[in-house]
């Protein structure tokens, strides 16, 4: 259901044309001859979206809207203005208007900008909601999402963090999976620090030194004595990455420190005490890894008190949104920039694979702010997203399935280039209106 929509203008043609052309959008619509009258029916109508006639007698538009956004600031003050009143407009605009139309209206020009104000603030509520559910539970470290599988995840977490036990957190690469562990480290008792360490990046000797430390002379380089990072881990949470690429002769000395809480240094002989908790991540199946001999089958169910799955990003596709606003947010900030996100892009982005999950949806939002041109970012803006990295159960793309993706992305560009105008796209693209909106219709770009 799209948002609510009022219009306020004293001319009744256009009250009529502009309300019966929104409605055949999906828009419930309601209708006001001046100020007076727009003001009191948006009391109990709550509209979202206002389409607001400049002139009016009684209360001009400039009047509405500030007693508009005086009532609500999020609403979307669309400005309806005659050529001669384009300075007066482009000023509304500096009083927090959203934008202008002018006399006479291209239909088209009008429906890409109301479904653009409705997308951006359903965009900007769902955000609201998210932010408030995140603050009822608890900050989760960064982790954005509330579609059912995200719920799980957080549900998992809070019921897991003020436990004592050892966690195993499984996912694809870019699913989150640190930003998970430190989560339940956040949520837990635990006085002492987060160490993380990437088991994938440091050769097995070197491995074994930095997780048990090394005395003075233990070998070659050893010149002086170092904690390793169980000890740096007292009383907190060790984070060990990509767990499965710890060598075997290591895991059997770890698999002693994490039952005894006590293990030897290398090179020492007096043992060593730390209340640590582990939390192990992984990409891989482990299982596989035990059939094949490469990864202790008791280590894992030490490991693996409790395994929390991150579900990859195509299985949780409502959360794009959210993540979406998230990522160029704090980008606009960083790059001191202001762009916004077209509704059609932000249904672009979600058709995409993104087999890199959420690292490479913030990557695309990253280069798009950086390159993007104009006011809003749009498909052409990013880089297309790899389709690589099926995963073993995804099926090829049948012939028809392509042929749909390039004309979704043709009709996409069309649109981009000529700023929603959907005549416009259509005569760039060759075909008619008409045909336009049943190819927009049957790829679920309406």
């Amino acid at each position: 259901m799209k948002p609510n929509c009022l219009i306020i203008d004293d001319e009744k043609s256009i009250r009529q044309v502009l309300a019966d052309t929104l409605k055949q959008e999906g828009y419930e619509v309601k209708t006001a001859a001046n100020g007076e009258e727009g003001l009191d029916l948006a009391v109990d109508f709550n509209p979202r979206v206002v389409l607001l006639d400049i002139r009016m007698p009684g209360l001009d538009g400039t009047q509405v809207l500030d007693k508009l956004l005086s009532e609500d600031p999020t609403c979307r003050i669309i400005m309806l203005t005659a050529h001669g009143n384009l300075r007066t407009a482009v000023d509304t605009m500096a009083r927090g208007a959203y934008h202008y139309l002018a006399k006479p209206f291209d239909l088209d020009e009008v429906v890409h900008v109301v479904n653009r104000a409705s997308g951006e603030w359903e965009l900007k509520n769902q955000v609201t909601l998210l932010k408030n559910r995140l603050l009822e539970k608890g900050r989760m470290e960064g982790m954005e999402g509330n579609s059912p599988a995200m719920e799980e995840v957080f549900k998992v977490i809070l019921q897991a963090a003020p436990t004592q036990a050892d966690i195993l957190i499984t996912g694809e690469s870019g699913t989150g999976k640190e930003l998970a562990a430190r989560a339940i480290h956040r949520k837990s008792n635990r006085k002492g620090d987060f160490i993380a360490v990437n088991c994938a990046a440091l050769p097995a000797n070197l491995l074994e030194s930095e997780l048990f430390g090394h005395l003075k002379g233990a070998f070659t380089g050893a010149e002086g004595s170092r904690e390793g990072y169980l000890k740096l881990a007292d009383q907190g949470t060790l984070f060990l990455d990509e767990i499965g690429a710890m060598p075997q002769e290591v895991q059997a000395k770890f698999l002693r420190a994490i039952q005894e809480k006590r293990f030897f240094p290398v090179g020492g002989e007096k043992e060593i005490s730390s209340d640590f908790r582990v939390i192990a991540a992984t990409n891989e199946n482990l299982e596989k890894g035990i059939e094949r001999g490469s990864f202790r089958e008791d280590l894992y169910y030490r490991l693996a008190v409790i395994n929390l799955k991150l579900p990859p990003l195509r299985e949780r596709k409502e959360d794009i949104p959210l993540l979406v606003s998230k990522f160029l947010e704090d980008y606009n900030t960083a790059y001191k920039k202001n762009f916004s996100i077209d509704p059609s892009t932000l249904d672009w982005l979600k058709q995409q694979k993104w087999p890199g999950n959420i690292r490479q949806l913030k990557n695309a939002i990253n280069q798009a702010v950086i390159l993007g041109k104009g006011e809003f970012l749009v498909p052409s803006d990013f880089m297309p997203p790899d389709s690589r990295g099926q995963t073993e159960e995804e099926k090829p793309s049948t012939l028809e399935e392509r042929l749909q993706e390039t004309e979704r992305e043709h009709i996409l560009k069309a649109l981009s280039q000529c700023k929603g105008n959907k005549s416009k796209a259509a005569e760039l693209l060759g075909i008619t209106r008409k045909t336009l909106y049943n190819k927009m219709k049957n790829l679920g770009l309406e």
